[in-house]
């Protein structure tokens, strides 16, 4: 699931700014590319799973507290 990142960082590093796969900084730039890219879209997937939780609950008491004033 997650060598999509992988392949992307190895692409980036190594095709797009023709680093070598044999030196320090080449396997280091792939790393922090590959790995910040799965922090970001996992930190991402979490923040959206969570609102979906979130979300109608917060509907309803925004819904009741227009009705509560409403009703006053």
């Amino acid at each position: 699931m997650l060598s999509i990142f992988t392949k992307l960082a190895a692409w980036l590093a190594y095709s797009l700014f023709a680093l070598s796969p044999d030196s320090k900084l080449g396997e280091a730039i792939q790393f922090f590319i590959g790995d910040t890219t799965e922090i970001f879209s996992i930190i991402v997937l979490m923040i959206y799973i969570l609102f979906l939780f979130i979300h109608p609950s917060w509907v309803a008491n925004q819904y009741n507290l227009c009705i509560s004033m409403e009703d006053l």
